[in-house]
Order: structure tokens, then sequence, then C-alpha cells
């Protein structure tokens, strides 16, 4: 926790936005890991579609990263 007067380094905003790099990349590969094991072992019902619905994630991941590394470098 800062005190009154201090800054926070560069250092320690770096490692925290390495950190959550980390998180993210974990999260991501998980996802593609666990997706398609849910999807193959889910049960058989009726058909769905989702190929409307997979093709807006990895533009909105590749989005959502460019907007924390504005937000990190800018603000």
């Amino acid at each position: 926790m800062l005190m009154p007067g201090e800054h926070e380094s560069r250092h320690s905003r770096s490692f925290v936005m390495g950190t959550l790099l980390i998180i993210l990349v974990i999260l991501f590969l998980a996802l593609i890991v666990i997706l398609p094991l849910v999807e193959k072992y889910a049960p058989k019902g009726e058909e769905r579609n989702y190929g409307n619905l997979t093709r807006f994630i990895f533009p909105l991941v590749a989005l959502l990263i460019v907007i924390q590394m504005i937000w990190y470098y800018f603000f």
C-alpha cells in the first residue's frame, strides 16, 4: 500500500502487468483445451450452431488485449 506522497514505481507496475498477462494467457489456453473436451463429451441433444458465436471470440480477445495495452501505456 502506498503512503501519501509516494509514487508507484514503474517496476512494480510492469510486474503487475506481466502477472496479468500470464493469467490471461493461462485462461486463454485453458479455454482452448477445455472447450473441445466439453463439446466432445456433452450430452447429445439438439444440434446447436455456435459458428456465429465463435467467430467473434478471437477478435474480441485481441481487442481486449490491445485496449489493455493502450490503457497501461497511456493512462
